[in-house]
């Protein structure tokens, strides 16, 4: 019996508690996952899964992408493309393709919860084993930044890297502060935007001072606007990319480089960094 504790720190969600069996015959021996999109239900949630033909026989990564509250698997697929990337991820260096797991929240409009974070959890360790993946990358935009940050804080042994745009930095900074001596985070890609109204970029700035600090790199200045920072030490590796767009629907609130309502205009792009980053800490 594995357990998962998640806090969702955004927008004052509570604490709560979870016991989860994680037995894939279990959860999802009747599951079919096959080329191309798949999706499948599991605990009230439906999964979007985008496997290359190839990782049918195993040994490809594995993606787990959560968007934001009031979003769809579609816009955050549209902001970001990681299932297209992960499918194309060879031609950006990847030693094979990645098999890309994209939940969908609940709701009208919808928002993560609670239950949804046990689900998760468990359909991605479904997925795993039912393809045999290697190497697990997990990250999301905005609420779904939140959650797999607590995710990640519980379970640092399970994921290869993590990627979190606007939002989670609260989370971050708290594994970093309550984690044991002996627990090694991996690497993580940090993204948000110094206009943000929804999530204060004072998060942001709390979360990298946490960081230089465990890295013993305090002191240094925060970089300029679409300039990348890497602050690594003490067995922690964190990489930050900081924007000052707000053209996004909810303005500085957005994916850079996104193509629908909650992309902006920025230096860089938000999609290509998390993929990248992923391949860079997929292990050979």
């Amino acid at each position: 019996m594995a357990r998962l504790f998640l806090l969702l720190s955004l927008l004052g969600c509570p604490l709560v508690f979870f016991t989860l069996p994680l037995s894939p015959a279990d959860l999802c021996g009747a599951v079919d996952l096959g080329v191309g999109t798949t999706r499948f239900g599991h605990a009230g949630l439906t999964y979007v899964v985008t496997t290359p033909r190839e990782c049918l026989d195993g040994g490809c990564g594995l993606i787990v992408d959560l968007h934001g509250a009031t979003m769809r698997v579609a816009q955050q697929e549209t902001e970001l493309g990681l299932a297209r990337q992960g499918t194309q991820a060879r031609r950006r260096g990847a030693k094979t393709p990645y098999v890309v797991v994209q939940p969908q929240a609940g709701g009208d409009p919808p928002v993560w919860t609670d239950e949804d974070a046990a689900g998760i959890f468990a359909a991605t360790t479904c997925v795993a084993a039912k393809l045999k993946t290697g190497a697990t990358h997990l990250g999301g935009f905005s609420q779904g930044a939140a959650i797999a940050a607590e995710m990640l804080c519980e379970h640092p042994s399970s994921f290869a890297s993590f990627s979190a745009i606007a939002g989670g930095a609260d989370a971050l900074r708290s594994c970093l502060t309550r984690r044991r001596s002996d627990a090694v985070l991996p690497p993580i890609l940090y993204i948000h935007g110094r206009r943000d109204p929804l999530v204060p970029f004072s998060t942001a700035s709390k979360f990298l001072d946490a960081v230089r600090a465990a890295t013993g790199k305090s002191g240094g200045a925060e970089p300029a606007a679409g300039e990348p920072l890497r602050l690594a030490g003490n067995g922690l590796l964190v990489q930050a990319r900081i924007h000052d767009a707000a053209g996004g629907l909810a303005a500085g609130h957005c994916i850079p480089g996104g193509q629908g309502l909650l992309g902006c205009a920025a230096p860089f792009s938000a999609g290509e960094q998390v993929i990248d980053f992923y391949i860079a800490n997929t292990p050979r």
